[in-house]
């Protein structure tokens, strides 16, 4: 069996890309890859929780206002 897959960041967006399609070939219109699809890196989901975070922190203070 060969490996289509050079990285394993790209086998798990394509199994993204079909689980959010419900198995659509890439050529089809709506089969195409997202950006959603493509998981974040270890940095980008530490640099969104601190903008998670800072935003909570945002409304917590407008509460208590």
């Amino acid at each position: 069996m060969k490996n289509k897959h050079k990285k394993i960041v790209d086998f798990i967006t394509e199994q993204n890309r079909l689980i959010r399609t419900g198995g659509l070939p890439k050529d089809h219109p709506d089969g195409k890859l997202e950006p959603c699809d493509v998981m974040l890196s270890s940095e980008e989901k530490r640099y969104w929780e601190g903008q998670e975070q800072l935003y909570r922190d945002m409304i917590n203070k407008l509460h208590e206002e």
